[in-house]
């Protein structure tokens, strides 16, 4: 959702998904989709899950978690990137704004309800980084 987000918002600025453990080839979650056209008017094409790989890594500029655990894993598995692996909320607020928990509660199993509060949080952290990216470049 937040690649979509970010994509609507920036259209020309390149940015893609990809998880930690995922099955390629899949479609986006339904719920995902339907979150994103009925709260925010965001439709198009998603190429759906993608794994996260080295190349991915190297080519980008900034890579943003969903929570500290995501972090971990690649700040452990590639450790030469950690200066620009970040978790998306700690990247965007700072802790009065966001207390203790940077962490995007993960909405997979979970129905439409669930993807739109997801969304909701996703869509704030990504608003924070719009502006963010628009006063650094």
């Amino acid at each position: 959702m937040a690649e979509m987000m970010l994509r609507n918002l920036i259209p020309d600025i390149d940015v893609s998904s990809a998880g930690l453990s995922v099955q390629e080839g899949g479609a986006a979650s339904r719920y995902a989709v339907e979150a994103l056209a009925r709260c925010y008017d965001i439709r198009g094409e998603w190429d759906g899950p993608q794994q996260i790989t080295y190349k991915k890594m190297c080519d980008s500029d900034l890579i943003l978690t969903m929570t500290k655990g995501h972090k971990l894993v690649l700040d452990r598995a590639w450790s030469e990137f950690n200066e620009k692996v970040f978790v998306l909320k700690e990247y965007v607020y700072n802790a009065d704004e966001c207390g203790a928990d940077f962490d995007v509660d993960d909405p997979f199993c979970g129905g439409a309800d669930t993807y739109e509060k997801c969304a909701s949080e996703i869509y704030k952290a990504i608003m924070k980084l719009v502006q963010r990216l628009n006063e650094e470049y």
